[in-house]
């Protein structure tokens, strides 16, 4: 009886990698996004919660002291539009960090489809890596010296997805399909 010789290394299965990054990214970007959009939502309504109007008073009837109450309403209605322009941008913030989140969970929906090397999210992909790699190819020419070193290692790491969805994307052979025919014939 013959031993079927298999190779001790296995290649690296480079989607599983870049699916992998696709969903690690998912949740990096995704759990502060959508917890931020939460906390922006819910100071946007509380700023939007204005105290109740009440008439000004006559000066010729309360004198002073209608002078000061005027004068006290005043100050609110401007603090009241402060507070109502903040609840705005706290609005367009929060609806932002809901966008955010949407597109963590397409990062997680292709590295989900990567996993199982479906064509769709390989397409997906290579757009989500395109639009970053530009992005990251602008910001280096904007960074210092520090900057530019951590943006080279993105862009590595991009150009590596890059790679892998295009030449890449299919599983090397496993150790047991490098054998020959003559390896794995039966002996009688």
């Amino acid at each position: 009886m013959s031993r079927v010789r298999t190779r001790r290394f296995v290649l690296p299965r480079h989607r599983l990698i870049v699916a992998a990054g696709f969903r690690i990214a998912a949740w990096v970007i995704g759990i502060p996004a959508l917890l931020a959009s939460i906390g922006l939502g819910v100071g946007a309504v509380l700023l939007a919660d204005s105290p109740p109007k009440t008439p000004y008073m006559d000066d010729k009837t309360y004198g002073v002291l209608g002078v000061l109450i005027n004068g006290v309403h005043a100050v609110t209605d401007v603090i009241t539009f402060i507070g109502a322009m903040a609840g705005l941008v706290l609005a367009i913030l929060a609806v932002v960090g809901v966008v955010i989140a949407l597109f963590a969970v397409l990062l997680y929906l292709i590295g989900r489809g990567l996993r199982t090397a479906a064509t769709w999210a390989r397409i997906a992909g290579l757009v989500v890596v395109a639009v970053l790699m530009l992005n990251a190819a602008i910001a280096f020419s904007l960074l210092n010296r520090g900057g530019e070193i951590v943006d080279a290692v993105v862009i590595a790491g991009l150009a590596y997805a890059v790679w892998t969805l295009i030449w890449r994307i299919a599983d090397p052979l496993s150790s047991s399909a490098h054998t020959t025919p003559a390896e794995s014939a039966p002996s009688g």
